[in-house]
């Protein structure tokens, strides 16, 4: 029963973008801006370090084969 009310708090949480750790303060000051801390624990909503590494990663795995395979077709052409 506990593990059902962890996973209805945190989808609450969610829905109505509370804080993750207080589940409270809210995390948008309105429609597109976000508050940089917590209003009531003051815990600051920030991007951890090495968040866009695996964005510029993925990013890579796909572009190196599509450019191979242009340049491919622009050699034979």
């Amino acid at each position: 029963m506990k593990a059902q009310a962890v996973a209805t708090t945190r989808l609450r949480t969610i829905w109505w973008g509370l804080c993750p750790q207080c589940h409270s303060g809210r995390i948008f000051s309105g429609s597109l801006s976000m508050n940089e801390e917590c209003p009531v624990r003051h815990l600051r909503f920030g991007r951890e370090p090495g968040y866009f590494t695996g964005a510029m990663c993925v990013s890579y795995a796909l572009v190196v084969p599509t450019l191979v395979v242009i340049t491919a077709i622009l050699a034979i052409l």
